[in-house]
């Protein structure tokens, strides 16, 4: 049963941020980032997060992430949604969580699929559905996402398993 198989800790679920790569030279991402460019926000929000090139800050990681998020950047909206899971700069919820790696997981994002997968499976912010955690594992595999084909070959190898 997929459920046993997801009893590992949601700390150890995998982070995939992107690099900024398509933002202006750092003088200029504040500047961009306030007219909108979302690119430039989640960049912003992640350098918050990390504390490069300014203070650490979660709130103002969350303030840009979810700017950027609200634009449709699967990134930030990855990068909210663990903001909401752990509730680092804001309160921790499960269902906003799973609401904004669903949103990532619909735009292909292979990060938040797992990760939804792994909500699904154990029940966290929706309710528990094995159907449901395969479906978004496969579609993380389908994308090469390493830990997402790990758990779909271990499962395959389970006896009496359901599961392709």
């Amino acid at each position: 049963m997929m459920k046993r198989f997801f009893l590992f800790p949601l700390a150890l679920m995998v982070l995939a941020l992107t690099a900024c790569n398509e933002v202006p030279p750092e003088r200029n991402l504040l500047l961009q980032a306030e007219r909108g460019n979302p690119n430039a926000q989640y960049c912003l929000g992640s350098l918050y997060e990390h504390g490069q090139g300014m203070p650490q800050s979660h709130q103002e990681a969350v303030k840009w992430y979810r700017k950027a998020a609200d634009q449709g950047n699967p990134d930030a909206q990855f990068s909210l949604a663990l903001a909401y899971m752990f509730g680092q700069g804001t309160t921790q919820s499960y269902e906003e969580a799973v609401k904004w790696f669903r949103k990532a997981a619909d735009q292909g994002n292979p990060a938040a699929q797992f990760n939804l997968a792994i909500a699904y499976a154990g029940g966290t912010g929706v309710p528990q559905s094995d159907e449901e955690a395969t479906k978004w594992l496969q579609k993380a595999a389908d994308q090469d996402f390493a830990p997402a084909k790990e758990i779909l070959s271990r499962l395959r190898q389970l006896p009496h398993s359901p599961h392709p």
